[in-house]
């Protein structure tokens, strides 16, 4: 008899983020992962993808590049939506330690692999990671990408991001000089 979680009974693991605390969610993740140790090795490489979301919010750059190395040993082709999770993290590290050229290329990646293999919450994840990368019209087209696929998304979670895209598209207008515009977004 197997004890080990299946996949279905194992906890979404977006519902477990608190983007405020990412030192108690890296805890929580790290508690599971132990829990799942002999289960699921797709689940297993998605949590090790966000204890290094994790490490890095918490400015843990060498850590999150080791967890990320982690993942890269587990993953294989018929893990599309681990690549997702797993390339913007990447991402998300070496923008924060100022190598946005490489961070963009990584969520190009996942932009391309989740529009694919979906799904749209990642995919919209990864455009808006691109519109904040990129500068003036190109972040703008980036972030309007996301908008439009959040706003015609099944997927719940990707209409989630429509206020944060709003913001993001605000801010950007902003910085190319155009006020009126961003204003108008802002109190839309």
């Amino acid at each position: 008899m197997n004890d080990s979680p299946q996949i279905n009974d194992l906890p979404d693991i977006d519902s477990l983020w608190n983007y405020e605390k990412p030192a108690e969610t890296e805890k929580v993740f790290r508690e599971l992962l132990e829990e799942v140790a002999n289960s699921d090795e797709e689940y297993r490489a998605e949590l090790l993808t966000q204890i290094a979301r994790c490490q890095g919010l918490q400015g843990n750059f060498t850590d999150a590049h080791s967890t990320l190395d982690q993942v890269q040993e587990i993953l294989t082709p018929d893990m599309p939506t681990v690549t997702v999770r797993y390339l913007p993290e990447g991402g998300r590290v070496f923008n924060s330690a100022g190598e946005a050229e490489k961070a963009g290329s990584l969520f190009r990646k996942a932009w391309e692999t989740a529009k694919e293999y979906g799904p749209d919450h990642l995919a919209v994840d990864a455009a808006h990671m691109i519109g904040i990368v990129e500068k003036g019209e190109s972040s703008l087209a980036w972030n309007e990408k996301a908008l439009s696929l959040a706003r015609s998304s099944t997927d719940p979670r990707a209409e989630k991001w429509i206020g944060s895209l709003f913001n993001n598209i605000g801010w950007t207008r902003h910085e190319m000089g155009e006020y009126e515009k961003a204003l108008e977004l802002f109190q839309g």
